[in-house]
């Protein structure tokens, strides 16, 4: 059974202005899930919002919202809890920046660790628990192939990418038994804007 066992399940994705988060909502509302959308350009989300509820009909909000600041964070619940309860968490917000890590700025590395980990951590730690307690629900983590190995020139994104996959494998046993699953993808390289970014 593919995305249709979530139907009628109210999903967040994050990261869905572009690429595979945009994509993963598609495939969501196809699926009949209702979705909260969230990413920094408002313009972007609307206009896949306006795109998903002409196309199938379902419930689409949206939170323009920066995931590498608490308040990003804290905007993004407050907007799953007007939407309604989030059974299914789609951790896709990521950031990379290539270079050698000692030359990169200090704050771009900063945000790479706090929308890769810190905010997939953080809406983990604050979503779920209404999960565990409705009996149902899933965490999807978007990992890397580069978890699977150091890659210098992005050290710091490959680093981040191997915490999440062993997060996700810990969080995975923690909640066995509760309803609630947990799924790891790992891409690889990916015709995105990911890598115009992260230069």
């Amino acid at each position: 059974m593919g995305l249709e066992r979530f139907k009628g399940w109210r999903a967040l994705v994050t990261g869905a202005s572009a690429g595979i988060g945009a994509e993963l909502a598609r495939a969501l509302a196809k699926a009949g899930c209702a979705l909260v959308i969230t990413a920094r350009r408002v313009e972007r989300l609307e206009a896949l919002a306006a795109e998903l509820r002409d196309a199938h009909g379902v419930d689409v909000a949206v939170v323009a919202a920066d995931l590498a600041t608490p308040a990003g964070i804290d905007a993004v619940v407050a907007g799953c809890e007007a939407a309604g309860p989030v059974d299914l968490l789609v951790n896709n917000a990521g950031l990379g920046k290539a270079g050698r890590f000692l030359d990169n700025d200090w704050a771009t590395e900063q945000a790479v660790l706090a929308v890769n980990v810190g905010a997939s951590l953080a809406l983990t730690h604050r979503l779920v628990p209404g999960m565990v307690a409705r009996g149902r629900g899933h965490v999807v983590f978007l990992g890397s192939i580069a978890a699977y190995t150091p890659i210098p020139w992005f050290a710091a994104y490959a680093a981040s990418k191997a915490y999440i996959k062993r997060f996700a494998e810990g969080l995975s046993r923690e909640l066995a038994g509760t309803g609630v699953g947990v799924t790891t993808v790992h891409p690889g390289g990916t015709a995105s804007e990911f890598s115009d970014v992260a230069g």
